[in-house]
């Protein structure tokens, strides 16, 4: 639901929850995955969480018992540009008002940060596979949400498809 819809106005969420948001979708509020869950599926998201970062906002606690992605926008800090890993303030980011390196979450720890959006498409699809792979071969029924991050800049090409568009990244 966008954040401007008539969604938002119902469920409270009328901004974005970005690095210091010490909120996010309220608690009174229910996702897919907490129902899908319920039913016995195994659930998992992959992809841009952005619905809060705090520890009952975050995807494991709303539902979701696999996650992997980033928790916010990748235009709400600094990408990839140096060897820059489990800090909180990044030095090659000056003029960015969060001035934090944007992190890639497996579960609740930060396996990248900040992250590298060239690969980053490959590897929602790599753990998009292995999720639904695991989760069929134990016969398990599953809910796999995949918000991709591409909706916002900066953007970043995977070096198998770098400079074969004339029209640039798309």
């Amino acid at each position: 639901v966008s954040t401007q819809s008539t969604g938002g106005q119902r469920t409270g969420v009328v901004a974005n929850f970005g690095p210091g948001s010490l909120g996010g979708l309220p608690l009174t509020e229910f996702t897919m995955a907490d129902y899908m869950r319920r039913a016995g599926y195994k659930t998992a998201i992959i992809g841009k969480w952005h619905l809060g970062i705090q520890p009952d906002y975050h995807p494991l606690s709303r539902g979701f018992d696999y996650y992997y992605g980033l928790p916010y926008s990748n235009d709400m800090g600094c990408v990839s540009q140096g060897p820059v890993y489990n800090i909180k303030v990044d030095p090659f980011c000056p003029g960015n008002p969060f001035n934090l390196s944007v992190p890639l979450f497996e579960n609740r720890n930060i396996i990248e940060q900040p992250v590298d959006l060239t690969t980053l498409t490959s590897r929602y699809i790599a753990k998009s596979t292995e999720f639904m792979t695991a989760a069929l071969s134990k016969g398990r029924n599953f809910f796999l949400y995949v918000p991709m991050t591409h909706v916002h800049v900066p953007l970043a090409t995977s070096p198998q498809f770098a400079n074969k568009s004339k029209d640039g990244h798309f």
